[in-house]
């Protein structure tokens, strides 16, 4: 790599670091707020572990504007318009400017993948280690998940399976009659073929924003072969997708704003961005979760109005100049 390169890539990640800083004393702020107003934070014990545990959450959602930030802020920062001219005057093209602050970006949108895909359920997890908590902390908790139980389809109706030790316990199951369901004698004689395993009743009975990405892909194919809906976890693989592409669009963003002059007119591209797409992906994500609209619109939509807010900042950013 260029030495140039190199020095607009470390800058831009630098960058990107002291922003995901920032996202992360606003995420532990959040989180202290939300411990102190829940009635179970008495019991509960210490809030920082639980509030340090919205940390990686917080920062990955913002990851799309932390991008478009960075790459801005590196770009005018580092090299700034006098300098630019300077630098082509002696035989260097501004595309080893664009690769530097390129490079950053893929860097960034590794980070939000580990970010999203791993750490923050692990740490949503480890501040609500049982499904009850867990769902409590998500907005709220089912009745089956407070009893420690969870309904799941047999070929011949439902049952009732809770987990004991190593294996899952039929606790009560339900055939289906001519005249409606019918409670079977003996819930515990099913067989084991037709039951869940420990693992399929642990994913089915977490949210599926504790859930880590290869968990959420089991759980989509739990929920599909035990009755559960499915769009929940669609909606949130999406969701998570939909933010790591987000990237892409911000870093063009962010280089088509180092060409603007003005910086009102800068501004108002990143409060497009995040107005439009980011916005976007939250109401998306709202609806598909509640199956009234196909998943693939969460991470298309957003991506493309992202998208059309970047081509808008390319083609403008002449004219403003």
């Amino acid at each position: 790599m260029r030495l140039i390169t190199r020095h607009v890539a470390l800058g831009c990640l630098s960058r990107g670091a002291a922003l995901a800083g920032i996202a992360a004393a606003l995420g532990a702020l959040v989180g202290l707020v939300e411990e102190g107003n829940r009635a179970a934070f008495a019991a509960a014990g210490s809030p920082w572990s639980a509030a340090l545990s919205r940390i990686p959450e917080v920062v990955f959602f913002a990851s799309p504007l932390i991008t478009v930030l960075a790459v801005l802020w590196a770009a005018r920062d580092l090299v700034p318009a006098s300098v630019e001219e300077g630098l082509g005057g002696a035989g260097v093209p501004g595309r080893r400017i664009d690769a530097g602050l390129a490079v950053a970006t893929v860097f960034l949108g590794a980070v939000a993948a580990l970010l999203g895909g791993w750490l923050a359920p692990l740490a949503q997890r480890s501040a609500a280690p049982d499904p009850a908590a867990a769902w409590a902390r998500s907005g709220g908790a089912p009745e089956w998940a407070a009893a420690g139980w969870t309904w799941v389809r047999t070929p011949e109706g439902v049952a009732r399976v809770q987990i004991e030790g190593s294996r899952v316990r039929v606790t009560r199951a339900l055939a289906w009659g001519p005249r409606g369901p019918v409670e079977s004698p003996a819930p515990a004689a099913l067989p084991s073929r037709v039951l869940p395993s420990v693992d399929d009743v642990t994913v089915l009975s977490l949210p599926p924003a504790f859930l880590t990405l290869p968990e959420l892909f089991g759980a989509s194919t739990a929920r599909e072969r035990f009755g559960h809906l499915a769009a929940p976890v669609h909606a949130e693989i999406s969701l998570r997708a939909g933010i790591v592409l987000l990237l892409a669009p911000a870093s063009l963003v962010g280089l088509a704003c180092r060409r603007v002059r003005r910086a009102s007119r800068r501004w108002s591209f990143v409060a497009a961005f995040v107005l439009a797409a980011m916005l976007g992906l939250q109401a998306s994500h709202v609806w598909a979760t509640r199956g009234e609209l196909p998943v693939l619109v969460v991470v298309l939509v957003p991506l493309l109005l992202g998208s059309l807010v970047a081509a808008a900042a390319w083609r403008l950013r002449t004219s403003v100049d």
